[in-house]
């Protein structure tokens, strides 16, 4: 149960996050094209890749992974 309770708060404060991401994009650059969406993929992509290659280096435990990697950016 705790596990699931990391998921969500992580997913609550990545789903923020990624609103104001977009919010931003659109007040900066218009709506004619998802400027947001593509910004959010490309570095959260990075950020994943960068996590997980640490938490395989470092050692990290389940509960870091799931809050953050599956959580915030998930």
């Amino acid at each position: 149960m705790f596990n699931l309770l990391l998921v969500v708060v992580g997913g609550g404060i990545g789903a923020g996050i990624r609103h104001l991401t977009n919010m931003g994009a659109l007040r900066l650059v218009g709506p004619n094209y998802p400027w947001g969406t593509i910004a959010i993929n490309i570095i959260g992509s990075f950020a994943m890749g960068l996590f997980i290659a640490i938490l395989a280096r470092r050692g990290g435990s389940n509960e870091l992974r799931l809050f953050v990697a599956t959580g915030i950016l998930g």
